[in-house]
Order: C-alpha cells, then sequence, then structure tokens
C-alpha cells in the first residue's frame, strides 16, 4: 500500500507544461442580456496554431478544412494551453487549439474589486454566451488571415472537464466533448453560430431537435469514432 501512495504523490508533482503562454485579448460584452448594456472589457486568450499552420505548408489543404478546438477554462486563472491530450488530438487532425479565459479570473476581470455590485455579472449564462462571441472573433480573426470570406466556417469542437464540461455541452454549437462529474457527455449539432444575444434556451431547444437527426444521419458519431470515442 505504501508503494501505491508514493507513485501517486509522485505523479502529482510532475509540472504541467504548456504549448502557448502568450497572452492574447479581445473585448468581450459585459452584458448578454441587456441590448441596452454595452459596456465590454479585456478577455484573455491563447491559441496554438502549430498543426494546422504544418498541414497548410506540407500539403494542399484549404485553411477552412482545419478543425478549430475550443478547450475551455474553468473557474480559475487560465496558464495556457496544456501540452495534455488535447493537444494530441490537434497533431492528428491538424487542429487549432484556442482556449479563453473564464471572466472575473486571471487577467479577464471586469472590474479591479470585486464588490457585490460588480459579481453581478459573473455567472454560467454569461459565460456560455462568452463562448459564443469569443466563436465569432476568432472565426472572424482567422478568415482574415487567410483572406477567406467573412462566411467561411471551420469544423469547431468544444472540450471541457467538470464545470467547463458543462459549458462546453451547454454550448450548442460545432460538437462538444464535456466530462461532467467525470460522467462523459457529448452534444453534436450543425446549427450556425448563436447570435451573442440570442437566448440560451432557444438555442438548447435548436440543438436538441438537430442531435436527433444528426443521429438518424449517422453524423452524431463520425466524431467520436475520429477521435476514439466508444459509441454511448
Amino acid at each position: 500500500m505504501a508503494i501505491r501512495i508514493s507513485t501517486v504523490l509522485l505523479l502529482l508533482t510532475v509540472p504541467l507544461t504548456f504549448a502557448s503562454d502568450g497572452d492574447l485579448f479581445f473585448d468581450q460584452i459585459l452584458d448578454h442580456f441587456d441590448p441596452e448594456n454595452d459596456a465590454t472589457f479585456r478577455q484573455r486568450y491563447f491559441e496554438d496554431t502549430t498543426y494546422c499552420d504544418s498541414a497548410l505548408l506540407r500539403t494542399s489543404a484549404l485553411p477552412s478544412t482545419c478543425p478549430i478546438f475550443l478547450y475551455i477554462c474553468g473557474e480559475a486563472t487560465c496558464a495556457g494551453i496544456p501540452n495534455d491530450y488535447i493537444r494530441e488530438y490537434a497533431r492528428k487532425f491538424d487542429a487549432i487549439v484556442v482556449t479563453p479565459e473564464h471572466r472575473y479570473y486571471g487577467r479577464s476581470s471586469p472590474f479591479e474589486e470585486l464588490t457585490y455590485e460588480n459579481l453581478t455579472y459573473l455567472s454560467s449564462r454569461q459565460a456560455i454566451n462568452d463562448l459564443a462571441v469569443f466563436r465569432n472573433f476568432y472565426q472572424g480573426v482567422f478568415n482574415a488571415k487567410h483572406k477567406l470570406s467573412d462566411g467561411s466556417e471551420n469544423p469547431w469542437i468544444t472540450f471541457g472537464v467538470s464545470y467547463s464540461g458543462g459549458l462546453a455541452c451547454e454550448s450548442i454549437y460545432g460538437i462538444a466533448f464535456g466530462v461532467t462529474d467525470f460522467l462523459p457527455s457529448l452534444v453534436s449539432t450543425q446549427v450556425s453560430p448563436p447570435d451573442a444575444r440570442q437566448s440560451v434556451e432557444l438555442r438548447r431547444r435548436r440543438g436538441r431537435a438537430r442531435l436527433y437527426g444528426l443521429r438518424r444521419a449517422g453524423k452524431y458519431d463520425e466524431w467520436r469514432r475520429r477521435l476514439g470515442f466508444a459509441r454511448m
């Protein structure tokens, strides 16, 4: 028993390295549910384009074919994109990895002082819509970088664990892989990117409706097979 405990402690002390730790920022909407409130704040994010860039140099692939993996940071300071399973998937599929920092954490806080009044905008509902805004922002940045049309869309896949896994599955766009309470769950849909101020519940219902059709068409399991997940 003592040997097993020592082994676990050794694994926990292995330092986590990061593929990209350079700070990038964009203007995020403070309140997604008040059309009259136009306040914004600077939200930090990270990106790793290593494998997509490499694929574009060695093949004739189009930039729009690179999947974009949205790796969701949870309720903590985001230190960057970790060198873990997400980069292994990115290498396998020539994907880009991007990860936005959660509002109110790290360098993404809208306010210097976290008073009761200033914490009004800290909620999972706001965080879900943050992801929608970030998704639209980054797709626009990618299109401009590669001189693609405004309507060009890459495949988007979201990843998260625990709380961020819940955000991944609530963000009804692209394909979401989330692990909540250590139980895997997946939502798959091909709906258009949601408007930042569109009702979360409306998107959820549309996603569920599309999900049934995708199951019948066999598209639901396509990325599960490609990413190595067993059928549900």
